[in-house]
């Protein structure tokens, strides 16, 4: 009979035991991910700051395969609400999820010629149609910015200087952020 209350002692402690060491894993997988999210946004603000008031260099653009029709970089700026960049290095969710924000904000987006897409390496055949817009082609084949070091989609406008005026680097992980900030390109 011993024995037995013995055993329930020891399953009870046991299950009691398991059931801290559950928690306390919890606990710690929350605090990581509390880490991670303050890293991520320290590193967000750092690129921002190194990359916000840059010039972009002024060049010939051109839309999706026509480039017979080139203009300077320069006539598009007051023409146009913003401008998202990304590469296909980037990762394809991070890319769609940025177009779903901007979707749910501007439901016209594929018509409004204000909102521009630039993939400086995205394949010819897919220039004319690359999440439903026209891509904006790049003579040089690049902004010749800090910021396309890194492998991150990021939105932009720019003032009558070409200097980047609002810059918005996206965090996959809260696009809240991003929502906020095209509402409120939307707002102006």
């Amino acid at each position: 009979m011993k024995s037995v209350y013995t055993f329930k002692y020891l399953f009870l402690f046991f299950i009691i035991f398991s059931s801290c060491q559950k928690e306390k894993k919890r606990s710690e997988e929350v605090d990581t991910s509390q880490e991670c999210a303050l890293l991520i946004n320290n590193q967000i603000k750092k690129l921002t700051i190194e990359n916000i008031n840059n010039q972009i260099e002024n060049q010939y653009v051109y839309f999706g395969k026509d480039s017979l029709h080139q203009m300077n970089i320069k006539s598009l700026v007051n023409r146009h609400k913003f401008f998202f960049y990304f590469t296909d290095q980037m990762c394809p969710p991070c890319v769609e999820s940025t177009v779903d924000c901007i979707k749910a904000v501007f439901p016209e987006y594929e018509k409004d010629d204000g909102i521009i897409f630039i993939s400086p390496d995205c394949i010819v055949r897919l220039r004319e149609n690359r999440y439903g817009k026209k891509l904006l082609v790049l003579a040089l084949g690049e902004l010749r910015i800090p910021l396309e070091q890194h492998s991150v989609p990021f939105i932009f406008t720019m003032d009558e200087n070409l200097q980047i005026n609002n810059l918005h680097i996206v965090n996959t992980i809260n696009l809240e952020n991003t929502l906020i900030f095209l509402k409120n390109i939307r707002g102006n």
